[in-house]
This record gives structure tokens, sequence and C-alpha cells, in this order.
């Protein structure tokens, strides 16, 4: 155990217990079981392997060159992994969420916040293991309460006496982290707490351009698909194909433009289809 707890803080082995628990609780359920066969086959699908791949490649690239510049460590690798994971799936989740225009900014943004929030609030003061092992399903039972007030109109009174007892929880960590950094501030103004600290934020601004073009290639994959089933001749529908990405370019807005505008009576009916796949593409909603 005094191993363990020279690589992970007792709250990340707090959380790799309950981790452990809830994957065989999960497997030993066999509905779950097969549904979950289902999810990992298709995470393995070729599109989603591909960007996975193209990730996960511009990552190592980054390691390397920050290694190569004496700015990186075999001892961040546990947070390079962290951070690595967390920021795919925020990603892939608010790609699904929001609008894909200004995902590049909200998954950067909530980044350089959560990496903040998590480098100075969550891993510079744990409590015992114990108290992580209890503290975990109670957090993890008042968040899902909240999310699921969140899902509907209806539970919208629950929604305010969780936002306040989230709130009380928040300032009363925040109230014993900064009495902790106060009494030990020997401990935490460190130069490897900086460097923990600093490394998602440097991590997040350099993996940008990667993000960017994950977004702009799922875009462009959900226009092709827009195309294909508007069923157009296939001499055609080449032409459209070859327009779009001439006009779009590496622009996800006018992807984005192109993708929700085109219609095939007014495709069909254009005089120039490259005007037309043009106009489409600097205007935010057209009514067809």
């Amino acid at each position: 155990m005094h191993e363990l707890l020279k690589i992970f803080s007792t709250r990340e082995l707090a959380y790799i217990i309950w981790l452990f628990i809830g994957v065989i609780s999960i497997f030993s359920i066999k509905k779950i079981r097969s549904g979950i066969y289902g999810i990992v086959k298709s995470f393995f699908a070729r599109k989603i392997y591909l960007v996975l791949l193209f990730y996960l490649m511009n990552v190592l690239i980054i390691v390397l060159i920050l290694y190569n510049l004496k700015l990186w460590e075999i001892i961040f690798l546990k947070e390079t992994i962290f951070w690595t994971f967390n920021f795919i799936i925020m990603m892939f989740s608010k790609l699904l969420k929001r609008n894909p225009e200004n995902i590049v900014k909200i998954v950067f943004q909530q980044t350089i916040r959560l990496s903040i929030l998590l480098g100075f609030l969550y891993n510079i003061f744990t409590f015992d293991l114990m108290t992580e092992i209890i503290m975990f399903p109670i957090i993890f039972f008042l968040v899902v309460i909240y999310s699921f007030s969140n899902t509907d109109k209806q539970n919208a009174p629950k929604k305010k006496p969780m936002t306040n007892l989230f709130a009380l929880l928040g300032v009363t960590y925040l109230a014993f982290t900064i009495y902790k950094t106060i009494v030990n501030y020997q401990m935490v103004f460190t130069f490897d707490k900086l460097q923990l600290l600093i490394l998602p934020i440097v991590l997040s601004i350099l993996i940008l351009p990667c993000c960017y073009l994950i977004v702009l290639y799922a875009q462009y994959d959900l226009l092709l698909t827009k195309i294909i089933l508007i069923n157009l001749d296939p001499i055609i529908q080449a032409e459209v194909i070859k327009n779009s990405i001439l006009t779009a370019k590496l622009n996800i807005n006018k992807v984005v433009n192109i993708k929700k505008n085109m219609n095939k009576f007014y495709l069909s009916q254009a005089k120039n289809q490259r005007d037309y796949i043009k106009k489409i593409a600097s205007s935010d909603l057209i009514k067809t």
C-alpha cells in the first residue's frame, strides 16, 4: 500500500477501487454485459478507431517534443495519461451535445478550468484512504441526482436545493484547501507542484490543432453522409462533394452551414452549383 501511495493519491486509489467494484458488478449482469459488448464493438468501428489513433499519435508527438525540450519527464506519465483520457472524453461528449462551431473553444475553456481545479483543489490535499472511499459514492450519488434534475422541467424544483448543496460543499472544500495551503505553504508552493499544475494546460493548448481537425473531420463525414442520402446522380454527387470541399476548406462553420442548408430541390434547380454552395456556406440558416 505504501508503494501505491507513492504513485497514486488516496483519492485516486479510492476511485480505482470503486471503478474496479463497478466493473465487476456490471459484468456480473448478463443483459448489461451483452450491451457493453455492443458499445465496445461500435467503439472500435473504423472511423472512431482512426480518430482515436490520430489523437493518440498527436499526444505522443507532443510528449516527445516536450521531452526533447526537457519540459516533460517520466514522473509526469500518470498525469499525462489521465489528461489524455479526460480530454478525449470531454471532447466527444461536447461534440454530441454542443454546436460544433464552438466545440473547440468550449473544450479548451473547460479543460483549462478543469485542469486548474483538479491541479489546485483536487490533488494538493486529500483525506485518508478510508474517508475518500466513503466520500466517493456519496458525491457520485449527489452528482447523479443533480444531473437527473437537469433532464426534465418537472425535476426543476429539485435543482435549486441540489445546486445550493453543491455550492456549500464547494465552499467548504475551498475553505479547507485554503487553510491547508496557508498552514503547509512550503509543501504546496514547490516547483514540482507548479509543473503538475501547468502540464495539463500546456498539453491542452498544444492539442488544439488536433482537436480542430477531429471536429472538422466529423462535420465533413456528416456532410458527405447527407449528400449521399440526397440520392443524386453519381456525377452530380461527385461535383457537389468537390464544390463543398473547395468552398468550406478548413472552415468548420462553412461545413456546418452547407450541411444544414443543403436542399435537393434548390440544388438541382441552381444554375450554378458552386454559387449555390457558396451562398448556403455563408448563411447560418436559409429557409428552404
